[in-house]
């Protein structure tokens, strides 16, 4: 009796350790055709304990396991999936993270942890070429209810699911439940068919045969994907398959040979016997070996270097037959006298052949200093050994945060944004401002550029917050191909904006307004030479339209009149945007996101320099436009030549392809440059950056010729270039070229597609780059500014507005709501105020004013130096939002049970 409770209580302390420890969580779901299947398990040198459980069924079983040990678990014939939809999944736990978790069905492959688990994948192919043959699909949820979109890639065919039909661009959306299967199979090939979740799933692809038995394996979802493999056959001819998310994706082998993914963004190549390779990409890739010769055919995915592992059990037969085992590891891992090896050339990675012996044993157990990773062949079949996919610890983003809106014609191309980063490598997050469950983040590699492409809707606009490791990591938007901008961190986003677009009547002027944290009142005070349309009513020059936005939404106006100098003030700070739409073509032809006025700056550099131009015998034109908000602004140019904006606040002045000048302003102004041509249609769009707001480092992606603008004494600019089909980071040249008259010099830059560009110094600088139709420039530095947004102009200095802007400004608050604690207003002190004859009681009033304040700030210094004797007070950024909708906050994905998906990987919104 004391034996049997003893017993008892030592099984309840290991399922506390199994909880509590670090094991992990399996999903395991089998589409069964064939013969029983099994779910297999192995001890490392410290035992443990295993627990299978069937979540939709009253159904546990556990086992302890000593030090080396294995046992199985038949799978029941109502686990076994065979439609549509089902209730059919199951849940492994280990109790240590040196338990093997083997499926053992009609096929053999090695279940992902939980927390491994992705919301995106790409299906690769592993259909053969045999009539009966079909392609496999299996998704299995975990603990959540999520929504699963299935974007369908098929080059012929078609596939039914609930009695409707899918073909190549359908897409398929289902929600659903927790640990609940999909499942759908097709004779043709789904290669290249994208996976979107909400939540975390596993997904499964492979084949089955004429209803008699399935080989498929549980894939890696695109955050683990890799960009170094190492891939080895024994007798088998298999054929070798590598898919990407991106298009022309650089494959180098260690032979020095170089391919791409090409637009497919796939590449197949067939490995003859005993064949070796070794090969990097500069994009994460998913490779697989599979056969399609017959009956044996199989399917495993091949684990990337990043994932090897350092300790393994491995099955040395399997149903009688004898299997090869290929050791794939680094040279300086020690020789094992069972093993043969055999160096790959031109590389640091060898090969090993385990030679058995006559001995039946069933396992083997490899444990190395160097990481390894094994693939078991047999009877024409191969399986990998599983990886090491172990959630790092959480990354604390330290560098800015930023608010991207993006856009999208009907029939244009998908936005994207990018992010680069220097020499350390990099890593960002995106997440949809408005669900705390929709996040992406990655890793990416030294000198590397990574992409994000959000699914975007016709005529309609997403917003996302982008966050970044450090400051090291450069962030990019992108419409249209051509349509570049440079986004802001939103602690340096404004409550006043005024448009600058190019001229072009052919196309349509955009403004397109994001709000941030808070809901603001807007006021449009309209500046264009004809009309807008807005709910029925028509808006012309001088008008004010007022509007309410609440946190993280976006506003939109087009007008085929060119919309520069129509002010946006707002409650709150904003994010504001402005471009060109074409609708012949629908799509942008310019789109660049503006400077508020508390940014604008005194002193510019230009450089113009368009080899693009020459190729064409129409030469290309550029336009310089000037505007601000004091009518008394003068502009300096280098020549001597004096301008004044005059009472409109806006200047603008064409130029060549070929350009080089430098002005100030007597007042803070805001500078953009238009690119005009390919007879005359819009084509560019950049905010020039003041001299206030150079940087000292800059990391992106640099087609065509960039213009480095600094100042004379600067001698130390680092310039390093690395291309996407090499890993070598070379040192290009500058050309050098005083600007005369000043004390600024400009660097010319030549680049190419493909190229990774990083520029920093000890001294600050810009960039402007001009491509095609595109212009861009390298971003800004907003550590320190003066604000002009919130002084008061004097008399002299304010634009004469009498009789064009009539009405009067009000705060737009809704009804009962309380201010904000920062008492934010719009600023209409004596801009767009009439002249009064009771100025000297204003005047008195003011001074009051200014009194009582000073006092009042006093008081509350005394108060909070007070409090912070008492008690420490936690800093707040200033951009912070609010406690009530802290969306800076982890994801609540993990405490719901999923993937812990913060670091190095990716949630599609």
């Amino acid at each position: 009796m004391e034996r049997m409770v003893y017993k008892g209580f030592s099984l309840v302390v290991l399922l506390t350790v199994l909880q509590t420890g670090k094991g992990e969580d399996y999903l395991v779901a089998v589409a069964y055709r064939g013969n029983d299947s099994y779910i297999s398990y192995r001890a490392g040198e410290t035992g443990g304990l295993v627990e299978i459980k069937y979540p939709h069924f009253a159904y546990r079983t556990s086992r302890q396991l000593g030090p080396f040990l294995n046992g199985s678990h038949l799978i029941g014939d109502k686990m076994q999936i065979t439609s549509a939809v089902e209730n059919a999944v199951i849940v492994v736990s280990a109790s240590d993270e040196e338990i093997d978790i083997v499926v053992d069905a009609d096929g053999v492959f090695v279940p992902l942890p939980v927390s491994a688990l992705g919301t995106k994948y790409i299906l690769p192919s592993g259909l053969a070429p045999v009539s009966g043959y079909r392609s496999l699909l299996l998704i299995a949820t975990h603990k959540m209810s999520t929504t699963v979109d299935i974007f369908f890639r098929m080059n012929r065919g078609s596939i039914d699911f609930t009695n409707h039909r899918y073909s190549d661009g359908d897409v398929l959306s289902l929600k659903l439940n927790p640990y609940q299967t999909l499942r759908m199979s097709t004779p043709y090939d789904l290669n290249g068919t994208v996976i979107n979740s909400e939540h975390s799933v596993a997904v499964y692809s492979g084949i089955e045969y004429a209803s008699d038995y399935t080989v498929y394996d549980q894939l890696l979802p695109i955050k683990h994907y890799g960009q170094e493999y190492v891939v080895a056959v024994d007798d088998t001819k298999l054929e070798l398959q590598i898919i990407s998310e991106h298009s022309h994706v650089q494959i180098t082998f260690s032979s020095g040979a170089t391919v791409s993914t090409g637009d497919r963004r796939v590449y197949n190549r067939s490995l003859e016997r005993g064949e070796s390779l070794h090969f990097t990409a500069t994009s994460p890739i998913l490779v697989t070996l599979s056969r399609a010769d017959g009956y044996s055919s199989s399917f495993t995915t091949v684990p990337p270097v990043h994932s090897y592992v350092t300790h393994r059990s491995l099955w040395l037969y399997r149903n009688g037959l004898r299997l090869n085992l290929k050791i794939l590891t680094d040279t300086r891992a020690t020789v094992n006298d069972r093993l043969t090896w055999r160096g790959i050339a031109g590389s640091n990675y060898k090969v090993g052949t385990l030679v058995q012996s006559q001995s039946r044993h069933s396992f083997t157990f490899i444990s190395s200093d160097f990481p390894f990773t094994v693939l078991s062949f047999y009877n024409g079949s191969v399986y990998n050994s599983g990886y090491k996919v172990s959630v790092d610890e959480p990354v604390h983003y330290t560098g800015p945060t930023y608010l991207v809106a993006l856009a999208k014609g009907k029939h244009g191309l998908n936005p994207l944004i990018l992010a680069s980063a220097w020499e350390n490598g990099g890593q960002w997050r995106i997440q949809d401002p408005n669900s705390r469950f929709r996040v992406w983040s990655r890793c990416f590699n030294p000198y590397n550029t990574d992409y994000f492409y959000p699914i975007v809707q016709a005529y309609a606009v997403i917003l996302v917050l982008v966050l970044v490791r450090d400051d090291a990591v450069q962030i990019k938007g992108n419409l249209d191909f051509y349509a570049w901008f440079s986004p802001l961190p939103v602690t340096a986003l404004g409550t006043k904006y005024i448009m600058s677009s190019c001229r072009t009547p052919n196309y349509m002027s955009v403004l397109l307004i994001a709000t941030h944290s808070k809901w603001a009142g807007i006021d449009i005070i309209f500046r264009l030479e004809g009309y807008v349309a807005y709910k029925g009513r028509e808006y012309t020059n001088g008008d004010t339209l007022r509007i309410t936005l609440y946190s993280y939404q976006t506003f939109s106006l087009n007008s085929k009149s060119d919309m520069t100098g129509t002010i946006v003030m707002s409650t709150e700070t904003l994010a504001v945007y402005s471009g060109t739409y074409t609708e012949r073509y629908d799509v942008f032809n310019t789109f660049e996101q503006l400077l508020p006025v508390k940014h604008y700056g005194n002193e510019y550099i230009f450089s113009i320099h368009d080899y693009d131009s020459r190729r064409y015998s129409r030469t290309s034109s550029y336009q310089l436009q000037v505007v601000t908000d004091h009518s008394d602004t003068s502009i300096m140019f280098d020549d001597g030549d004096i301008i004044s904006v005059g009472e409109v606040g806006v200047y603008r002045k064409e130029y060549g392809h070929l350009e080089s000048f430098y002005f100030n302003t007597t007042r803070p102004a805001m500078a953009t440059l238009c690119a005009n041509k390919r007879l005359g249609s819009a084509a560019g769009l950049v905010v020039v950056p003041p001299v206030s707001l150079y940087s000292k480092l800059t990391t992106q992606e640099a087609p065509g010729t960039m213009q480095i603008l600094t100042d004379q004494e600067n001698n130390n600019v680092d310039v390093q270039q690395i291309h996407d089909t090499g890993s070598t980071v070379f040192i290009p040249p500058v050309t050098w070229k005083n600007l005369s008259g000043t004390r600024y010099k400009v660097g010319t830059l030549r680049g190419s597609s493909y190229t990774t560009t990083t520029i920093r110094s000890n001294s600050t600088f810009a960039v402007l780059g001009y491509y095609y139709k595109t212009i861009y420039n390298g971003g800004y530095s907003f550590r320190t500014y003066r604000d002009t947004e919130n002084s008061a102009p004097d008399e002299i200095g304010n634009l004469n507005t009498s009789g064009m802007f009539q009405d009067k400004l009000y705060r737009i608050i809704p009804e009962n709501s309380a201010p904000d604690g920062n008492g934010s207003n719009l600023n209409t002190s004596g801009m767009f105020q009439a002249d009064s004859p009771n100025n000297a009681a204003v005047i008195v009033g003011v001074v009051c004013g200014i009194v009582i304040v000073a006092l009042l700030v006093a008081f509350a210094a005394y108060v909070f130096y007070t409090r912070r004797k008492m008690k420490p007070v936690a800093e707040q950024g200033a951009d912070a939002p609010s406690i009530s909708r802290n969306i800076y906050a982890e994801p609540d994905i993990v405490a719901g049970g999923a993937a812990g998906e913060d670091t190095c990987m990716e949630t599609y919104i």
